[in-house]
């Protein structure tokens, strides 16, 4: 019995492989979505990428001719090499150090924002610098107004947050599209209803994390994937995970 075990999730792993080497090979449906937070010139954790290996990054996507895109633009058929630029939190160096990146090398991002932290936490980009950061290469999207795990808080919470979220972007006239990133890349997976509070709520497209590529049009818009990309990525880990994603080994 454990020999059949092995064997089986032997062939479980070479078809993950396969069909992620498939997607990268044949890119006509293949969207891939990377997920970033902070970034600084220098870094000592996972959530920040430091300045030096984001303009490496980007330059190879340039060099390798990758099209970015903002969500709003975002349709079938893709061209080859799609590749979506995530943000998550609003930081404040993200308008410093991302954004004359993006202009250098020609490139979009969408940046995730819970509303309750703007004008609140310092390193937080504020409803002025939301107002007038260049739209041309920054688009700004949802990430809930308390930034609460939603598998931990009731639908009802859920639903009365999210209209929270729209509310104050709509009050303070911020441009936005609705797209959300779950905060922490968490919510309830099989809960039908919470699905149809996001359609309730207008909401087009709802981001996981999932660490692989996605295969698009898809026909679970609120399941989206991304790949983390983190502050101790080399440049080839970067580029591994432009092709793999994440295998969970």
């Amino acid at each position: 019995m454990n020999y059949i075990l092995i064997l089986l999730a032997f062939l479980a792993i070479i078809f993950i492989v396969f069909f992620r080497l498939y997607l990268y090979l044949f890119p006509k449906n293949r969207l891939l979505i990377l997920m970033y937070h902070s970034v600084l010139p220098e870094t000592d954790n996972d959530l920040t990428v430091s300045l030096k290996n984001l303009e490496k990054q980007l330059k190879y996507l340039s060099t390798n001719n990758y099209k970015t895109l903002f969500f709003k633009e975002l349709k079938a058929p893709l061209k080859p090499k799609t590749i979506l630029l995530t943000f998550d939190d609003g930081y404040k160096n993200n308008e410093e150090f991302l954004l004359p990146l993006l202009k250098k090398f020609g490139m979009k991002a969408t940046i995730f924002i819970p509303t309750s932290r703007i004008d609140h936490d310092s390193d937080k980009m504020t409803f002025h610098d939301l107002r007038n950061i260049d739209k041309n290469y920054v688009e700004l999207a949802l990430h809930s107004h308390n930034h609460h795990n939603f598998k931990e808080i009731t639908l009802d919470e859920v639903e009365k947050d999210l209209k929270k979220n729209i509310e104050v972007l709509e009050k303070e006239n911020i441009p936005f599209t609705k797209v959300l990133a779950y905060p922490y890349g968490s919510f309830p997976k099989n809960d039908a209803n919470f699905f149809k509070i996001l359609e309730k709520t207008d909401i087009e497209y709802g981001l996981r994390i999932g660490n692989k590529a996605n295969f698009f049009p898809t026909k679970t818009p609120y399941q989206l994937c991304r790949i983390g990309i983190n502050g101790s990525d080399s440049l080839l880990t970067f580029i591994l995970k432009l092709i793999f994603g994440k295998l969970k080994l």
